[in-house]
């Protein structure tokens, strides 16, 4: 009789070989029963939930070692008492995604080391015991996100080891031990956000010794003991914004020096240690879209490269306040930024471009040689490129401020234009 109700719960009163739909597991006695149901049933061709209904029901999940693949989602979520996943050590291959959520005494997941393949997003959260990863030595790729987050007693990410390339984003959040990032050793590429935040025990970013390359934003946020962002020194090209945010500890940005360009806004905000800029020479000035620099009180040198040229190129498209003398608004970082090289300013040797504003037409002051120039709205869009004949039409573009540059045989000269 006992048998007759457990085979009901699953729909079906004769062996089969796997379920026929979806299957939710919610208490021990359907899981317990799995094999007897179905013993030879090692693919399912629907999804897998496993939630207890009644608190602490679920303790072990031993009974379903036969499952090999699960062509649809995969969760385990808010199981009490459910210590540790071990039964799972078969599944190599999750067609949907794999979520591991508010199980309360899941304190490690060493059964999952066989996994080859997630199709969708994997997210662990919320699982307050939790203290290490598995060993995924088989999990190269992700194939949507990766979300690590709320999870209180995590201290390393070791057992990613053999990640290398996030399809989606990356988001790290809320896990108050951890110290380092080392684990994420191979991961090379992020296609979409990377964003670390509030992970007030996280002191460098070390163990993303191999990433070069995120396909949109950077995020780094509310991370109070970070003071370095040493680590991430091989990432070169950011796809979207980056953003340095309430980090309390962070004293430069040297982690960044090998940083060629972003496709954003360029966002330094709230860090109140920070001292310099450094490490950002290297940006791309033409790369950054827009720039902020706000309330760091102890920051005086940022008359850095890509700093420089984007405030020589974009004059008005800015937000700089609130920080140390030499970094307080764009005249004090242009004061310290080298005259020497190719770039010149009009007023620096009496050069303008005239009539300035204007509703059209615009003269060159100076005598360049040959040279082309380039228009750029704020931006840093290039609108018009041509050789120069010592006059320049303005009267087709739309009212606004453009930047101006004067590409000459020896020097260029760059200065804003204002259409009427």
């Amino acid at each position: 009789m006992l048998w007759l109700c457990i085979a009901l719960q699953f729909g079906t009163t004769a062996a089969q070989d796997c379920p026929q739909r979806d299957l939710v597991l919610e208490r021990q006695s359907q899981i317990d029963s799995f094999p007897l149901l179905f013993p030879d049933c090692s693919t399912l061709a629907g999804s897998l939930t496993i939630q207890e209904a009644k608190i602490g029901e679920i303790v072990s999940l031993t009974a379903l070692d036969q499952i090999n693949l699960i062509q649809g989602f995969f969760e385990i979520t808010e199981n009490r008492s459910l210590e540790n996943l071990d039964g799972l050590e078969s599944i190599e291959r999750i067609e949907g995604r794999l979520v591991l959520q508010s199980n309360q005494s899941l304190s490690n997941m060493h059964a999952l080391s066989s996994l080859l393949h997630v199709g969708e997003s994997i997210l662990f959260s919320d699982n307050k015991s939790l203290e290490n990863f598995p060993a995924f030595t088989k999990l190269h790729k992700a194939n949507a996100d990766l979300t690590i987050t709320r999870n209180p007693l995590l201290r390393s990410l070791s057992g990613l080891d053999s990640l290398r390339e996030v399809v989606g984003g990356v988001l790290i959040n809320g896990n108050n031990a951890i110290t380092g990032l080392a684990g994420l050793n191979q991961l090379g590429k992020v296609g979409e956000n990377f964003h670390i935040s509030e992970s007030p025990s996280l002191a460098e970013l070390s163990g993303l010794d191999s990433l070069h390359y995120i396909g949109a934003d950077l995020i780094i946020d509310n991370n109070s003991s970070l003071s370095s962002l040493r680590g991430i020194n091989r990432l070169e090209n950011i796809g979207g914004f980056l953003h340095l945010i309430n980090c309390q500890s962070l004293v430069d940005l040297q982690g960044l020096s090998g940083l060629k360009s972003i496709e954003g806004l360029l966002q330094i905000y709230n860090n109140p240690s920070l001292t310099t800029l450094n490490g950002l020479d290297d940006i791309d000035h033409e790369s950054i879209r827009d720039l902020a620099i706000i309330d760091c009180p102890k920051l005086n040198v940022c008359d850095v490269a890509s700093i420089c040229g984007y405030l020589r190129a974009a004059p008005s498209k800015h937000s700089i306040f609130e920080n140390e003398q030499g970094c307080n608004d764009r005249d004090e970082i242009l004061s310290g930024c080298s005259e020497g090289g190719p770039t010149v300013f009009p007023g620096s040797r009496n050069y303008s471009f005239y009539p300035n504003p204007t509703f059209g037409r615009i003269r060159f002051s100076g005598d360049v040689g040959n040279a082309s120039y380039t228009i750029r709205d704020v931006r840093g869009r290039v609108l018009r490129s041509a050789p120069f004949e010592n006059l320049i039409d303005l009267s087709l573009m739309a009212p606004g401020v453009y930047s101006v540059a004067l590409e000459g045989e020896e020097e260029t000269i760059i200065g804003p234009v204002v259409k009427l």
